[in-house]
């Protein structure tokens, strides 16, 4: 929509936008990233209930070092993945901050496709 200039400005997932990019070189640049939030943990890892605790672990540390080791970085990379990080509530405390800052503002023009 917005290289069809049918919208002014977009928000989109992030590992859609940089899957895209990688296969539209040449139109990649014709749009601009304003601003990115993250890390975030948008995505959680789920492991089967009767998974031991000690092997749970196991799997969140090396999930959490990762993108610390020069094979594994370089995989993550190719999906624009920079690492992982443990979902903790003070992670969304700015997020927080700024619904309570913005609380009662709005938009006068909504558009929705």
């Amino acid at each position: 929509m917005v290289l069809m200039k049918q919208a002014t400005a977009a928000a989109v997932d992030g590992n859609a936008l940089s899957m895209w990019r990688t296969g539209n070189l040449r139109l990649s640049n014709e749009i601009a990233t304003v601003d990115k939030w993250g890390p975030l943990p948008p995505y959680a890892v789920l492991v089967n209930k009767n998974m031991s605790a000690e092997t749970r672990d196991a799997v969140k540390s090396a999930l959490l070092k990762m993108n610390e080791q020069e094979g594994w970085k370089e995989k993550l990379m190719r999906y624009s993945v920079v690492g992982f990080k443990e979902i903790t509530p003070d992670i969304f405390q700015e997020e927080e901050e700024i619904k309570e800052y913005v609380q009662g503002m709005g938009l006068r023009d909504h558009v929705y496709y």
